[in-house]
């Protein structure tokens, strides 16, 4: 279309209007725990990414503490919830399916062994 100028989406623009540390900043303190010191400091987003994330972090700061833990989990548990199940009940299955052949194995060599013993005692007439 002519004449349309190309709009930037509102989380890069949200970003740099809040003052978003510019690409190369240190990362929270948490970074420095798991990286290491001399790792904290390197950048590993673009730019972009991390003004992103940022826009998160300050969307989620100004909420309330059960919008965080309570309002947000259950919304994905709502979503996800099927899919949790399955996977759940996949697993759940085929631990059940392990235990049935680990019994079975079991008893056909408790059964192999009880025989060979009694064909033993019963090998001199």
């Amino acid at each position: 279309m002519v004449g349309v100028v190309p709009r930037e989406s509102l989380g890069v623009r949200s970003g740099e209007s809040k003052g978003s540390e510019p690409p190369g900043a240190p990362w929270p303190p948490l970074a420095s725990r798991v990286f290491g010191a001399e790792g904290a400091g390197r950048t590993r987003m673009t730019h972009g990414d991390e003004v992103r994330t940022m826009a998160v972090k300050e969307i989620l700061a100004g909420m309330p503490w059960w919008v965080k833990w309570v309002a947000i989990p259950l919304i994905a548990v709502m979503v996800f919830g099927g899919m949790i199940v399955s996977v759940v009940g996949f697993f759940i299955g085929l631990l059940f399916k392990v235990l049935v052949f680990a019994a079975l194995v079991g008893g056909l060599i408790y059964v192999v062994r009880k025989f060979m013993s009694s064909s033993t005692s019963r090998g001199d007439w």
